[in-house]
């Protein structure tokens, strides 16, 4: 006859319940897991302004770039009829995905223009007799964001260079 439950546990044996978890330790595995769980909640918007902030810097760098491609189809010569220094200064426009769009669409988000300035081998700290300020140009790009009143900008400077064939 197998012996019953209280005599077991009397004479100090362990019992199959004996090896489980007891109280206290659960409590204290929940409340480690718990305080994990919250730092993680805690730090999520941290991490979201972040990545939302690189989404941007990305985006008007994009833009930048795109620009810096279209002044690179231009003549550098200012006697040329697509002369660098014949386009009007006038801005683009560009949707939250970077795509541009005319002035009055309502998916404006971002708004660039840019400047172009002649530089000169001294500035560019440039040793060779053949160059030509007609064949470089800085170009500094301003991106505005959101449209509205709390707007932000990011500006870049590009070097823009043509190579020549002689």
């Amino acid at each position: 006859m197998p012996p019953d439950l209280a005599s077991v546990c009397r004479r100090g044996q362990p019992t199959r319940f004996g090896r489980a978890f007891s109280l206290i330790e659960v409590v204290l595995a929940i409340g480690v897991v718990s305080f994990a769980l919250l730092t993680i909640v805690g730090l999520l918007p941290t991490g979201l302004a972040t990545m939302q902030k690189a989404q941007l810097l990305q985006a008007t760098a994009n833009i930048a770039n795109q620009i810096r491609g279209q002044v690179l189809l231009l003549s550098f010569c200012s006697t040329s009829s697509n002369a660098i220094q014949q386009l009007p200064q006038t801005h683009y426009y560009y949707t939250l995905d970077g795509i541009p769009v005319e002035s009055g669409d309502s998916d404006v988000y971002y708004t660039a223009s840019f400047t172009t300035s002649s530089i000169s081998a001294s500035s560019a700290q440039i040793s060779d007799a053949s160059f030509s300020s007609d064949n470089a140009q800085t170009i500094t790009v301003t991106v505005t964001y959101p449209p509205g009143v709390n707007n932000q900008t990011n500006t870049f400077s590009l070097l823009v260079a043509r190579q020549t064939n002689n």
